[in-house]
């Protein structure tokens, strides 16, 4: 009984430890992200790394069993099973 008793004593203390400091990790976690991680605009900024435009080549996705096959080409027979696409509208 007082080894039940010692067990939930130690839990209750471990338990309230852990919720006091969890705050104090996450705030101090966001402070050093904020501080030094990398953010899009930082990326774009940095001198060593430009953006390249390229243009994506057209895909057209269409619903099947399994994955969605896609092909280059616009395929009219297959316009209600179309989940998706990249470039200019097919139909």
């Amino acid at each position: 009984m007082v080894r039940a008793v010692v067990r939930l004593a130690v839990l209750v203390v471990v338990a309230a430890t852990a919720v006091g400091c969890s705050d104090k990790f996450d705030l101090l976690e966001n402070k050093v992200q904020l501080q030094h991680g990398w953010t899009e605009t930082r990326v774009l900024r940095a001198s060593w790394l430009r953006p390249e435009p390229f243009d994506a080549e057209p895909a057209y996705c269409y619903r099947t069993i399994g994955k969605p096959d896609c092909y280059r080409r616009p395929q009219p027979t297959e316009a209600p099973r179309l989940v998706g696409h990249i470039g200019p509208e097919p139909f």
